[in-house]
């Protein structure tokens, strides 16, 4: 458990590479207090079963939990407003997740690897899908796309090979290089009205 102050002063922010490797940490609670999630805050804590997010952090930089292959459950709360590339890539085991109502940009294969990952619901507020976001999700079966999406990356469901069905709502103007590429068991694809570069 994170404090949510120390020496009187309150703990606003995870500094880069704070617990980084820490191999033996195996659960994480972020105090209301803190903002911010550094670069490589929790990568590679491969002993990482859990995470509570705090209800203010505005931010979770690149790599913050990249490699935290036991992480089963995330919930990133509403106050979130930017997720940083691969910060949750490589997260094996993630299966749940919960994406808060303010974040508007996924970076580059936030979530990629996370091959037991099959449900994806991305909330409105979201308008740029990043690169490679969800490659290799190989067991993502599910995946809603919120209503403010403008622009869905280059391979951003790459090798996403449980995935059937997809609806590209109106809003989404451009789709990506290798969008759907290897995803073999694609069946259905309703690609909406506004879109004009595939």
């Amino acid at each position: 458990i994170i404090p949510s102050a120390t020496n009187g002063l309150p703990v606003t922010a995870i500094g880069t590479g704070a617990f980084q490797s820490k191999t033996a940490v195996t659960s994480v609670t972020i105090p209301d207090s803190v903002w911010s999630i550094g670069t490589n805050a929790f990568s590679n804590c491969t002993g990482l079963t859990n995470v509570a997010l705090g209800n203010n952090v505005t931010n979770i930089a690149d790599y913050a939990f990249y490699l935290c292959g036991k992480l089963t459950n995330v919930r990133i709360p509403d106050s979130v407003t930017s997720i940083g590339l691969l910060a949750f890539g490589s997260c094996a085991g993630l299966t749940n997740l919960t994406i808060g109502s303010s974040v508007n940009t996924i970076g580059y294969s936030a979530f990629g690897f996370c091959t037991n990952l099959s449900n994806v619901i991305i909330p409105d507020s979201v308008t740029n899908i990043g690169s490679d976001t969800f490659d290799y999700c190989i067991s993502l079966t599910n995946v809603a796309i919120g209503h403010g999406v403008l622009v869905i990356g280059d391979s951003a469901f790459h090798s996403c090979i449980s995935l059937t069905n997809l609806t590209i709502p109106n809003n989404v103007i451009t789709i990506g290089n290798y969008e759907f590429g290897f995803c073999t068991n694609l069946e259905n694809i309703s690609i909406g009205s506004d879109v004009s570069s595939i």
